[in-house]
């Protein structure tokens, strides 16, 4: 992918598509250190799928309901 030859994607784009969070787990998911990133929009993953006990942390630890709402 290049810049020159207009086959990348715009970072910017996903930022209003898709958001800072989900754009960051994308860099950051899946990929090695040293291996040669290959950007498509085909490899956004929502970030629920990838780590759901980080958008909803009171399922792993119910402490963290209030006293209230618990049933």
């Amino acid at each position: 992918m290049s810049k020159s030859k207009h086959n990348g994607v715009d970072p910017d784009d996903m930022l209003k598509d898709y958001g800072i969070d989900t754009t960051r787990l994308l860099i950051l998911a899946d990929v090695s250190p040293t291996s040669h990133r290959h950007w498509t929009v085909d490899k956004v993953i929502a970030p629920e799928v990838i780590a759901p006990e980080v958008i909803a942390p009171e399922v792993v630890v119910p402490e963290l309901i209030a006293p209230e709402v618990v049933m």
